[in-house]
C-alpha cells in the first residue's frame, strides 16, 4: 500500500483523491525519475466501477498529457499492444481478477500494473497468482497496489459511494443476513478509503439505536484499530490529535421528509428535474421551431458561473445570468475598439482582440447554455406548479403558517397541477411531520390521493413501520430546502437569440410571480445534529449526548478525550443523501467562515458523503418498492 500525502489540515476530498490517481498514472513514479520517464506512455484498463470513479476527475485531454494514449473496459474486447506497459484499475473481485489472469495469459501486454481500489483480500491474491503460475504468465504482474480510493468525489465537499437501491438494501425485511453484511462491507471499505485520502483519522459519533449506521461505525472503528496497529499503516504522519475531524454516520431515517421535499435552489432543481449523474446532465430543450434538442453539460468547477450560482435560489440565478450577459456584452464592446491602424499592424491588433476576447466567448456560450438550462426549468415550475409544492412544503415543515392542516393540504393536492408524484411527495411530507392524524382523516387521504393517481404502497410502508413517528422531532425544524465554436461563426445572430431567451424567460417569471420565491434560512435535520457535535453541545431534543463515541486511536471504552471544538467533520448519510442537504450544510459552514473571520479564528470545514444521491421522485420511488414488499 502506498502511504498518502500528509497535511495538517482537511483539505479538498477531490482534489486529493486527484492526486492520488494522478500519482497511479505515473506508476507511482515522482516525474523527475528515471522509472517516470522510461514509462510515460501506457494504457488504461478500467472496470465500470472504477470508471465511475475517474469520469469526475479527469477530463480525456488530462489523461492523455499524463501519458495515458488509449483507455479501455476490462470487460471488451482487447487487442494485444506489446511494448506499453498497461496500468489497470479495477475493483478486486474474483470475476475481475479472472479476466486479468486471462489478459496475462493471452500476453496481451508486456508488463502489467495492477492498482485495486481497495485491499485485495489473501483468497483474491492467491487465485491471481495460482492462474498466471499456471499459464507462465505471473512475470507480467510488475507491481500490485491497494490504491484505497473506493469513492467518486463529486465535488470539493461531496463524495458518493454509487451504491444503487442503497435505502431499499438497509431497510428491506428480506435482505438476508449475507446481503447485508455485503452491504455493510461495502460502506466500511468506502469510509476507510475516504479517512486514507485525507490521511486522517476520525473521531466517530453515531446514533447508540441499533440500525445499520452503529453497525457500520463499530466495524470501521475496528478495521481502523486493526489497521493502525500494523507496522507499515497509512496514517504514521497523522498521529497528532491536532485538527482530527469528526466522523457523522447517520441512518438515512432520521429525516425522510427532506428526501421527498420539492427543491428550489439550482443545483438541487437541476437533478431534481433532470437528474445529475457524475456532475454530467442531459436537458431536452426546445428550439425556436418547436423541435427538441438533447443538450449534454458539464457541471463542474471549470464553470465559473456553476460555481457561483450552485446553491442560489432559481429566481436568483435566473436574474444572475442577465446580469452576466450584460456584463459579458459591455466587455466584448469595449474590447474591439476602434482600428485606425493599417497594414500588418492593423492584423496584428485585430489577431490581439481575437485572442483577449476569446475567454469571454467561451463564457457567453456557457451562459447560453444556462439561459436554455433555466427556460427548461422554468416550463417544467410552469406545467408541475413546482413553485405551489414547494411553498406548501415550507410551510409544513417549518410550521410557520396555521394552514397547515390536512384539509389545506389535500386541497393542494387536488386543486394544483402536476404529477401523482408531486402530489405524493407533498403528501408525505405532511405526513412525516404531523403523526397525529386520525384513521377517518388518513382514510380520507388515502381516497383523494388515489383520485389523482398516486399509488399508495410509500404511504403503506410508512404505515407499516411507523417510522414517521421517529421524524417527528427530527424534522420539526427542518425544511425543503463538447466542441468550441469558432469566435467570429455567429455572433450577432447568437447575441440577438440569447435576448430574446431571457426576455421571454424573465417575462414569464414576473407575471407567474415566481421571481419573488425565496426559501426561508434554516437547518435541516443533518445539519443541526452536526452543529451540535461538532461545538460539543447537548442537544435534549436530538438527543446528541447519547451518541456512540468511538475513537480508533485509543483502547475501546475510553472516556472522550476531545475538548475542544471540531473545526472539520466528515458526514455521512447512509441510504442515501441529495444536494439539499449538501447545500443546508455549505450555508452552514459559509455563515461559520463569515463569523469567525470577522473575529479573526478558525472556521468549519464539512465534507457530506452518502451511498448515493437521490432525487425526489427516485427517493420516492424507494418507498414505492419497500410498499410493494409488504
Amino acid at each position: 500500500p502506498l502511504l498518502p500525502l500528509v497535511t495538517t489540515v482537511m483539505e479538498s476530498l477531490r482534489q486529493r483523491q486527484k492526486e492520488a490517481v494522478l500519482r497511479m498514472i505515473r506508476l507511482n513514479y515522482e516525474e523527475d525519475s528515471e522509472g517516470f520517464w522510461s514509462h510515460v506512455w501506457k494504457i488504461l484498463v478500467y472496470d465500470e466501477t472504477c470508471r465511475n470513479i475517474l469520469a469526475p476527475l479527469l477530463s480525456v485531454e488530462e489523461l492523455r498529457n499524463h501519458g495515458v494514449t488509449l483507455y479501455l473496459g476490462l470487460h471488451h474486447p482487447r487487442q494485444p499492444l506489446p511494448e506499453v506497459p498497461a496500468l489497470y484499475f479495477c475493483e478486486p473481485s474474483q470475476v475481475n481478477i479472472d479476466r486479468i489472469a486471462a489478459d496475462c495469459s493471452a500476453r496481451l501486454y508486456d508488463n502489467v500494473y495492477l492498482n485495486f481500489h481497495s485491499t485485495l483480500s489473501r483468497p483474491l491474491m492467491e487465485s491471481l497468482a495460482t492462474q498466471t503460475l499456471r499459464t507462465d504468465s505471473s512475470g507480467l504482474v510488475t507491481k500490485v497496489y491497494d490504491q484505497h480510493l473506493n469513492f467518486v468525489a463529486l465535488e470539493d465537499q461531496l463524495f458518493t459511494l454509487l451504491q444503487r437501491d442503497s435505502f431499499v438494501a438497509f431497510n428491506s425485511h428480506l435482505v438476508s443476513d449475507a446481503d447485508a453484511l455485503r452491504n455493510v462491507a461495502r460502506v466500511v471499505e468506502g469510509l476507510f478509503s475516504v479517512c486514507v485520502t485525507l490521511g486522517k483519522v476520525p473521531i466517530i459519533r453515531c446514533a447508540p439505536t441499533s440500525g445499520p449506521s452503529k453497525f457500520i461505525a463499530q466495524q470501521l472503528d475496528e478495521k481502523l484499530r486493526a489497521h493502525l496497529a500494523e507496522p507499515g499503516h497509512l496514517f504514521h504522519s497523522s498521529s497528532s490529535d491536532f485538527q482530527r475531524p469528526l466522523l457523522v454516520i447517520l441512518d438515512r431515517t432520521v429525516d425522510l421528509a427532506s428526501m421527498l421535499a420539492h427543491s428550489w435552489s439550482y443545483q438541487s432543481l437541476i437533478h431534481d428535474l433532470f437528474t445529475i449523474s457524475l456532475n454530467r446532465v442531459t436537458v431536452n430543450v426546445k428550439n425556436d421551431d418547436g423541435a427538441e434538442e438533447r443538450v449534454k453539460v458539464v457541471l463542474d468547477e471549470t464553470d465559473v458561473f456553476w460555481s457561483e450560482q450552485v446553491g442560489h435560489p432559481f429566481p436568483e440565478v435566473a436574474t444572475n445570468i442577465q446580469l452576466s450577459i450584460k456584463e459579458v456584452e459591455t466587455r466584448l464592446t469595449a474590447s474591439k475598439g476602434g482600428n485606425t491602424l493599417e497594414g500588418d499592424q492593423e492584423m496584428t491588433k485585430l489577431l490581439a482582440e481575437k485572442l483577449s476576447s476569446f475567454p469571454l466567448l467561451q463564457k457567453k456560450e456557457r451562459l447560453a447554455i444556462h439561459v436554455k438550462i433555466a427556460t427548461t426549468i422554468l416550463q417544467e415550475i410552469q406545467t408541475r406548479s413546482l413553485d405551489v409544492f414547494f411553498q406548501k412544503e415550507e410551510e409544513v415543515m417549518t410550521k410557520s403558517s396555521k394552514k397547515n392542516r390536512v384539509l389545506d393540504v389535500l386541497k393542494v393536492v387536488e386543486e394544483t397541477p402536476g404529477t401523482p408524484d408531486d402530489k405524493m411527495r407533498l403528501f408525505l411530507v405532511f405526513y412525516l411531520t404531523h403523526p397525529h392524524l386520525t384513521e377517518e382523516e388518513l382514510s380520507q387521504c388515502e381516497e383523494k390521493l388515489e383520485a389523482c393517481g398516486c399509488s399508495l404502497r410509500p404511504l403503506q410502508h410508512l404505515k407499516k413501520t411507523k417510522a414517521f413517528e421517529q421524524h417527528w422531532a427530527t424534522s420539526a425544524g427542518g425544511g425543503a430546502g463538447g466542441n468550441q465554436t469558432s469566435p467570429s461563426s455567429k455572433s450577432s445572430v447568437f447575441s440577438k437569440k440569447m435576448a430574446n431567451d431571457w426576455f421571454n424567460l424573465m417575462g414569464s417569471m414576473v407575471k407567474s410571480g415566481i421571481d419573488m420565491i425565496v426559501p426561508r434560512e434554516k437547518n435541516l435535520y443533518v445539519t443541526r445534529v452536526v452543529d451540535a457535535l461538532m461545538t460539543l453541545r447537548d442537544d435534549a431534543t436530538l438527543k446528541t449526548a447519547n451518541y456512540l463515541y468511538l475513537d480508533p486511536k485509543f483502547p475501546v471504552g475510553s472516556a472522550p478525550r476531545k475538548n475542544s471544538p471540531f473545526q472539520e467533520a466528515i458526514v455521512f448519510m447512509n441510504g442515501g443523501g441529495n444536494y439539499l442537504e449538501l447545500q443546508n450544510l455549505k450555508d452552514y459552514a459559509a455563515k461559520d467562515r463569515a463569523q469567525h473571520a470577522e473575529r479573526g479564528v478558525g472556521s468549519k470545514n464539512i465534507i457530506y458523503g452518502t451511498t448515493e444521491l437521490f432525487t425526489g421522485g427516485s427517493f420516492l420511488a424507494q418507498l414505492e418498492r419497500l410498499g410493494s414488499l409488504l
